[in-house]
């Protein structure tokens, strides 16, 4: 009897939680860490994704995501294998760290905050520095600070301090609106960002002709932004929000977006070759003349988006995206998209 006994309250006891969030940042958002990149699953549950960092002893937290961008849904799972410093707020993610693992974060190490002193009232939508379509510089320098990023937010190729870019200039842009456009780190707003940024707080929305080459900008919100002429090249730019926002001309050669929120954004002319756009959202967004050759856009939606002279040449996942109600034809490689409205067909 005794040992049935046992044996019943040993089930019945509460597990004791193997994961927290972190102290920093919370458990609503994507994982930031340093070191070995993270294991990558994809299509599993949060309880399968969580199963699998108890069975990799490896394994100090994982990060889960899915991107509604259609009925299906795409889930991915990270399996962090280095300490996870802090979470960066982001829709749709969560990040968990194992409990009592080595080298983790501790209480009070927290985001980069850039200590700004903000206006008593502030009313979303106002904003300061109006967005133009039609803005060309009078000359390729500016006159704004120079920028005080916190470590870590460009990535490899930028050296500390001024944060100059080492080795190869910038592929300029090759919309006709770009022509002549020299971009540089200082635009009216560079100053500010950082992972998980909210610029329409700081009512600063200035980012033209921005060098944000490797740039680490994952989970911020640029809604209603200027990126007219902005270089974004292989910067991380997972989970940005970027509604409402304005980037003629501007490049996102092979940038890590998945799950970049653009609806209702004006891009015409933009770059977005080699990108990974897993679950991007396009909804309504004027990407006339943008370039998505040789992209993943897997599960992207461009429901009512505008895509006259749009090349998807060589680009990947075309069968799973949503091309419903577009305007505007497609050119690519490979054939199947019946144009008009009725999207991908086969």
């Amino acid at each position: 009897m005794l040992a049935l006994w046992a044996s019943a309250c040993a089930q019945t006891a509460p597990k004791t939680p193997l994961f927290e969030a972190p102290f920093a940042g919370g458990k609503s958002g994507m994982c930031s860490s340093q070191g070995s990149p993270p294991k990558e699953f994809w299509l599993i549950s949060v309880p399968a994704c969580e199963s699998k960092c108890v069975a990799d002893p490896q394994c100090l937290g994982y990060e889960f995501a899915e991107f509604l961008s259609d009925h299906r849904g795409y889930k991915r799972c990270l399996l962090h294998l280095s300490k996870i410093t802090h979470s960066i707020p982001a829709y749709g993610f969560t990040c968990m760290r194992r409990k009592n693992a080595q080298g983790n974060a501790q209480p009070g190490l927290g985001l980069h905050t850039n200590n700004l002193a903000l206006p008593a009232t502030y009313t979303r939508g106002s904003v300061t520095n109006p967005v133009s379509t039609s803005w060309t510089p009078a000359s390729s320098s500016f006159t704004n600070p120079v920028i005080r990023q916190p470590t870590g937010f460009f990535g490899p190729g930028f050296a500390a301090g001024a944060n100059a870019m080492v080795g190869a200039q910038p592929i300029p842009s090759t919309a006709p609106e770009c022509r002549g456009v020299k971009v540089n780190k200082n635009c009216g707003c560079c100053m500010f960002l950082s992972p998980g940024v909210d610029l329409t707080v700081m009512n600063c929305f200035d980012l033209r002709g921005a060098d944000l080459r490797r740039a680490n900008l994952a989970g911020a919100q640029l809604e209603g932004a200027d990126l007219t002429c902005a270089n974004l090249d292989n910067a991380n730019v997972k989970g940005v929000l970027l509604n409402n926002a304005i980037g003629i001309g501007s490049t996102w050669r092979g940038a890590q977006a998945e799950g970049l929120d653009m609806e209702q954004s004006n891009l015409k002319g933009a770059d977005f070759s080699g990108a990974n756009m897993i679950g991007a959202k396009a909804e309504r967004a004027q990407l006339d003349a943008a370039k998505f050759d040789g992209s993943n856009i897997e599960g992207a939606v461009f429901i009512e988006a505008s895509l006259t002279g749009t090349t998807f040449t060589g680009a990947k996942g075309m069968h799973k995206a949503i091309f419903e109600f577009t305007n505007g034809g497609l050119g690519f490689t490979g054939g199947g998209y019946t144009g008009g409205g009725t999207g991908w067909n086969g």
